[in-house]
């Protein structure tokens, strides 16, 4: 593992159970169906931080860049077909969801998907140089090409427009506990982030609803380009976020199976997401020291079909070497220049957030400073004014979210 080079791919607020999830993502079936470019596959999680190997990231990265360039679209578009159908057979599995056998089959249904939506992470650096190349041709803004993207059929924006009509609600007469009902059971599993998190409850949503306002789409000039281009950015951004509504919906299902584990074998609820799901499959539980150590730091380490799990002094070492082999570029003064992905002038006070248990301090109106979005960022970016992140490009869910809510974003 030494001799691997890794990218930095983002900060994903997870748990050692989410992890391991995103962890195994090297399906060789995707890879020969698809005739994609393939070196050592890997995947490292050092306390939220995420890498990539960099051989293979680059490789994805160049390879759909020419896919757009050459204009390959019955290729691109075959690739999107793909991997629609496996989000679907991850969705419409067969599972008991109180069932360690069902775990397993999760977790041989997960793999495929992983594959494809890593792929589709990987491939967005490309997609968007592509993307430019063409807004440069035609002399068209980025943002304003970014904004003529259809709407995406996302569960989301769904849950956003009935927000609306139950805010209406609330504030003409006093909701029905039938009607809060209804939208929790719809909508809880949007709370957590894959095994992350607390399910939406009537707490968050009465929260929600007292400072919510209906969403603005961007005011950019209808410019009808129908642009191929645009539709793979389109389609790559609708996968990449489609992934995650699937991952999320059926692991919220598992929160049964894993509280039961938790009452068999003496752990708290938070002590079984210390696991990796090959751990749990195998019965294999960790003692409560070894927990004490992931709980402080812990990091999984996954090449090909190989998994490490380290904590504790194995987990310094890990960040030593990292630290050692990373190069941080020097602070840049002065102006700072992004990519704008959603439309929009706004004057507001900007707030750092680091993390999402930071989003305590984002006010209506404010701009969200932050690395990069997560699912749980939702309800704080539909009441700022704009958006900044450090990370993620075209496709990334600071991107899709800002363009769905018309809030400017950079």
């Amino acid at each position: 593992m030494k001799d691997i080079e890794w990218s930095y791919l983002g900060t994903w607020h997870t748990n050692l159970l989410s992890a391991s999830c995103f962890a195994h993502n090297d399906d060789v079936n995707v890879f020969t169906r698809h005739k994609l470019p393939r070196a050592v596959v890997g995947y490292k999680e050092l306390d939220d931080n995420v890498y990539v190997t960099k051989a293979q990231r680059k490789l994805t990265e160049n390879f759909f860049y020419s896919k757009v360039a050459n204009k390959e679209w019955d290729y691109l578009n075959g690739f999107v077909s793909a991997a629609r159908n496996a989000a679907n057979d991850f969705l419409n599995a067969n599972y008991n969801f109180n069932s360690l056998d069902s775990f397993k089959l999760f977790t041989e249904k997960l793999k495929p998907m992983m594959t494809y939506w890593i792929r589709v992470i990987e491939a967005d650096v490309g997609i968007e140089k592509a993307l430019v190349e063409k807004c440069q041709a035609e002399e068209v803004e980025v943002y304003a090409a970014l904004a003529q993207m259809k709407p995406m059929d996302l569960e989301f924006v769904a849950k956003n427009k009935e927000l609306a009509k139950l805010a209406k609600s609330h504030n003409e007469w006093h909701l029905q506990d039938s009607e809060i009902d209804a939208f929790l059971e719809k909508y809880a599993w949007t709370g957590i982030n894959v095994f992350f998190g607390e399910p939406y409850d009537k707490k968050k949503l009465l929260a929600e609803l007292a400072i919510f306002e209906p969403s603005l789409k961007p005011k950019v000039s209808a410019q009808g380009l129908d642009w191929p281009e645009l539709k793979v950015a389109g389609d790559f951004a609708f996968l990449r976020f489609h992934f995650a509504e699937s991952l999320c919906k059926i692991t919220f299902q598992f929160w049964s199976l894993l509280e039961r584990l938790g009452r068999e074998n003496s752990l708290t609820f938070e002590e079984v997401k210390l696991h990796s799901c090959r751990e749990l499959l195998a019965g294999y539980f960790q003692s409560k020291q070894v927990l004490r150590e992931r709980m402080k730091h812990s990091a999984i380490i996954v090449i090909g079909d190989e998994e490490k799990i380290v904590s504790g002094n194995a987990f310094a070492k890990e960040i030593e070497q990292m630290q050692s082999e990373q190069s941080y570029a020097a602070p840049v003064e002065g102006e700072l220049h992004g990519l704008p992905t959603s439309p929009g002038i706004v004057r507001g006070t900007a707030r750092l957030v680091m993390s999402s248990s930071e989003m305590y301090k984002v006010k209506p109106g404010d701009i969200l400073i932050a690395t990069e979005t997560t699912p749980e960022y939702v309800s704080a970016m539909k009441i700022v004014g704009a958006i900044v992140t450090n990370q993620g490009g075209i496709t990334s869910h600071a991107a899709i979210v800002s363009r769905e809510l018309g809030v400017p974003c950079v």
